[in-house]
């Protein structure tokens, strides 16, 4: 990681807004994309944190095979609301296959 935090995707920095207390995770992907928009996006509830830039990253991990689409959003609404998104959503984030890929012991 960068001086400063960020993370290292494609030979270029992002910050994606993780405290320095989150915990650091390593994995290996074959694909990492990242898209940032001007536009912002409120939370679904009204949150008082406002709004959130309109961001994804894609991610496909070589191990299971599975990809990951997120946004800056996706994590709010994860971490304060415990909402993954609804079946069938493209953002969606399964907990089951966010376990097998960012904490799977093999």
């Amino acid at each position: 990681m960068k001086e400063g935090g960020g993370v290292l995707i494609n030979g270029a920095y992002g910050d994606f807004h993780l405290p320095e207390s989150e915990r650091d995770i390593i994995l290996i992907a074959s694909e990492v994309r990242a898209e940032e928009h001007r536009e912002m996006i409120p939370c679904l509830w009204g949150h008082p944190q406002g709004l959130f830039y309109k961001s994804y990253v894609e991610l496909q991990d070589e191990i299971s095979g599975e990809t990951l689409i997120w946004s800056d959003l996706s994590i709010h609404l994860i971490r304060d609301h415990g909402f993954y998104r609804g079946k069938g959503s493209p953002f969606r984030l399964e907990p089951r296959v966010l376990k097998q890929v960012f904490w799977s012991d093999s």
